[in-house]
């Protein structure tokens, strides 16, 4: 996805990353929480496909081309811009946004987050979201670079609505993996808003913001998965309760994890300042 240079070879990698982690998310087939999880993946993810291969059908059809070179050629060349190119532009931002969970077409993360297993989640938080991230990188600040000033705004709502929504929709949640689903809604939003600034200084910024994010996203997960009690996951935040004098390496390991995702936020802040 991410070394792609056609808007084709966008869609047939995204799609195969998708329908894999589908299968994942239903890896566990006695279970409900997981089968219904990578159902209501598999049906959210299928409509926004089709909202970014419309999109791209109206890009194609406005350049004539799905070359990222042909399409920055076509666009420069161009004072006025058509208003089919800018639907277009926006069904194909609506189609990457799911896949990052942005707000507001994050709907399926915290059920998802929640009914699949715990490695599986572990995963789709990280390596996915940093590719599709990249991709999104490259769509906007490459072929569509030059509209910069027309989709910067869209980019910096999305932004906000992320990151309020991700940290007051956090407070009221009792599970931890649906805690770290609003989480990575938050996260999304923070690191947004190095694309809204439309520079190569704001790109730089969110690919260090987002391998931290990485590093730190897993931690907390692995952390997750070794919490067992009987043979079985602990994922109620009421659980933790304790753990400090049950397990202090872990407790400590843990609320280094999660002190950690809450600096990274305000350095990226002051960095991008």
């Amino acid at each position: 996805m991410a070394s792609s240079a056609n808007l084709m070879t966008l869609f047939v990698g995204l799609e195969l990353s998708s329908l894999s982690i589908y299968i994942l998310c239903a890896l566990e087939r006695d279970d409900v929480t997981s089968s219904e999880a990578g159902l209501k993946y598999f049906v959210l993810g299928s409509l926004a496909s089709g909202l970014l291969l419309y999109g791209m059908s109206l890009v194609y059809g406005y350049a004539g081309t799905m070359a990222y070179t042909g399409l920055i050629a076509a666009i420069q060349q161009t004072s006025a811009l058509p208003a089919g190119l800018m639907v277009g532009l926006v069904f194909i931002l609506v189609g990457l946004s799911f896949k990052l969970s942005v707000v507001p077409f994050h709907m399926w993360t915290p059920d998802v987050y929640q009914g699949a297993p715990t490695p599986i989640t572990a995963y789709m938080a990280g390596a996915p979201k940093f590719a599709a991230f990249a991709l999104f990188l490259r769509v906007m600040s490459g072929p569509f670079g030059a509209m910069a000033p027309r989709w910067q705004m869209l980019i910096e709502v999305l932004s906000i609505l992320s990151m309020v929504y991700g940290a007051f929709a956090a407070i009221p949640q009792t599970n931890i993996k649906r805690l770290m689903a609003y989480s990575s809604i938050g996260h999304m939003g923070y690191a947004l808003m190095g694309l809204a600034a439309a520079s190569a200084s704001g790109v730089r910024a969110t690919l260090i913001y987002l391998a931290a994010y990485l590093v730190m996203n897993a931690g907390v997960f692995a952390v997750i998965t070794a919490m067992r009690r009987k043979g079985r996951e602990v994922t109620s935040i009421a659980d933790l309760a304790g753990l400090g004098r049950t397990d202090p390496g872990l407790a400590a390991v843990l609320a280094i994890f999660m002190f950690s995702m809450v600096a990274r936020r305000l350095w990226l802040v002051f960095l991008g300042n």
